[in-house]
């Protein structure tokens, strides 16, 4: 909000005057600029005051002092005093905008209401343009922003097909997997056919016949626990994804600005306290750290095959946490209860 003079309204001409007198305006507060004004006489008295520089900053009508003649009445006035809207600071860009917005900005007591425009930028409240600044504001006036449309989008095209990799052991625990080797295990005296998740763990002169089955969208190596019941009710997994990792989507290995090294191409060091796993763009990381929490939750059953609904809610992706919805199928690949994975 920033007031300026608009005007005098003259209480007393006064008397006696011989040249126009020095009209003296009380500066703003701190950051504003003073108003001037001049005098015009019509024989010895002042019949109107022209601004010759409004000013700006002021809160409220400032003080005004006419000089007084040799002799004769001092002449008075008072100020006619213009606040107006200068700009809108943005509080919360808010999101989900795909149109400017409508901005309401409350009205003064007197004179014109000030009206202005937003502008969006992917999704949210970048600025304003006062389209007029109204008058007669006493204190900065409220900015009413109208909310964004409601999502009514509708499913895409169609869907996205993950491979997902469950494994559940002869107890009921179940693990999410990011690869799966199937073949001659090394760690048994017979070389027994099993499951393993790292390729060292299998017969080094029987990997030819081995199968390998990968989920490209898990950080590899992870073999996650997670909480409730495949086959019942749902379950759940949360998957780390370190600030560093080749599956994180804003790690670029040769591109300087997002490989977490610094100018001499020396990894960033995380400050004390903060793992991989936490690490955020403040940390001075070029990558923040995401995290994924699954969850699967089982309508259908039977055989070989079971499936329901699927949600995931993603942080460290966008500023707000991101959620995916779907449908899921899981079939059956194998009926071994054990898993080796060291």
């Amino acid at each position: 909000l920033s007031g300026s003079v608009s005007g005098f309204a003259i209480t007393e001409g006064g008397s006696g005057y011989t040249v126009a007198p020095a009209v003296t305006i009380a500066a703003p507060p701190a950051g504003g600029t003073t108003a001037t004004a001049t005098a015009t006489l019509v024989g010895d008295a002042i019949t109107t005051i022209a601004i010759t520089d409004p000013g700006s900053g002021y809160l409220a009508a400032p003080p005004v002092t006419i000089a007084s003649p040799s002799s004769g009445t001092t002449a008075t006035a008072d100020v006619v005093f213009v606040a107006i809207v200068t700009g809108v600071t943005i509080s919360d860009a808010g999101s989900g905008y795909t149109s400017a917005p409508t901005i309401m900005i409350a009205s003064p007591a007197t004179a014109l209401t000030a009206t202005a425009t937003a502008t969006v930028a992917n999704g949210s409240v970048a600025g304003f343009t006062i389209n007029s600044p109204g008058s007669g504001y006493k204190v900065s006036p409220r900015v009413s922003i109208a909310p964004p449309p409601p999502l009514t989008g509708t499913s895409t095209a169609r869907s996205f097909p993950l491979r997902t990799l469950l494994h559940v052991n002869d107890r009921g625990t179940s693990r999410l997997l990011s690869q799966v080797f199937l073949g001659q295990l090394d760690a048994a005296p017979d070389y027994a056919f099993g499951l393993c998740s790292r390729e060292s763990l299998l017969k080094q002169d029987a990997k030819a016949t081995a199968q390998r089955m990968v989920a490209a969208h898990m950080p590899p190596g992870q073999v996650i626990g997670g909480s409730g019941s495949v086959g019942s009710g749902s379950a759940t997994y949360t998957i780390t994804v370190p600030y560093n990792d080749a599956t994180n989507p804003f790690v670029h290995k040769y591109h300087p600005d997002h490989d977490n090294k610094d100018a001499r191409f020396d990894a960033i060091a995380l400050p004390a306290g903060v793992s991989a796993t936490t690490a955020k763009m403040s940390d001075g990381v070029e990558a923040p750290a995401i995290t994924r929490v699954c969850t699967f939750t089982f309508t259908a059953t039977g055989g070989s095959v079971i499936s329901g609904t699927y949600s995931e809610i993603l942080t460290g992706v966008h500023r707000k946490p991101i959620q995916l919805t779907g449908t899921f199928e899981l079939r059956r690949a194998s009926e071994i209860g054990t898993l080796l994975t060291q």
